[in-house]
Parts: structure tokens; sequence; C-alpha cells
């Protein structure tokens, strides 16, 4: 019997295993990280790896996802030699509102220089 990919059992399939992947990045993103060779040392969070809320136009106050920000966290996986390739930042729906307000983003003047961008 075949199988209707655009059928209601099948797209609720795919939605639920859509849920069980963001499950597992979630957990990952806040579980604990294990390093050494055979991945047996469990290493703690290190609070010098956040990017604080007061980054960005007014340091007094707290602000949204920013230019600022994304350069400071940048910093810092340079910083902790994290690779350049592949990385990504995942957002939500307000950060990127954030980030739709900044000339920096919008403006075609700034497109050209890729700021982000590592060659």
């Amino acid at each position: 019997m075949l199988i209707d990919p655009s059928g209601p059992y099948s797209q609720a399939a795919a939605s639920a295993m859509g849920r069980a992947m963001d499950t597992a990045i979630i957990d990952a993103a806040d579980g604990t990280a294990y390093t050494g060779v055979a991945g047996g040392t469990s290493t703690s969070y290190s609070t010098s790896n956040t990017v604080d809320v007061q980054v960005g136009i007014s340091p007094a106050a707290d602000t949204g996802l920013n230019v600022g920000k994304l350069r400071a966290a940048k910093q810092i996986l340079d910083a902790n030699e994290a690779e350049d390739d592949g990385r990504t930042c995942v957002i939500n729906a307000k950060q990127l509102q954030n980030l739709l307000a900044e000339t920096e983003i919008t403006s075609s003047d700034y497109a050209v220089v890729k700021a982000l961008t590592v060659h």
C-alpha cells in the first residue's frame, strides 16, 4: 500500500519527527557538554561564554538581538577556536524582528561589507 506524502497521516508523522528533533536540539543545548578523547569528561558551562543583554546601542538598558550582540558572540566563538564552517544561529521571531529593525541588516550599503562572513 502506498502512502500519500501530502496526506494527513504523513503530515502528522513529519510534524512529530520535527518536534522530536527540536527536543533533541534543545536538550543538547541545555545539557552537560562532554569533552576529552573518549568524551567522558563533563565540562560545565562558563558564563564568560554569554553575551550580556545590554550589548548594543544603549549599554544602560537591556536590548533585543542586534548586530553588536552577533559580533560579541562571534568573538567568543573565535576566542574559543570554534569551527567556522557551518556555524548556525538559532533565533526566535522577536529576535528576527529586532534584527530587521537594524539599519546594518536591511540597508544595501552594509550588504557589500558582509561583516559576519569569514572567508
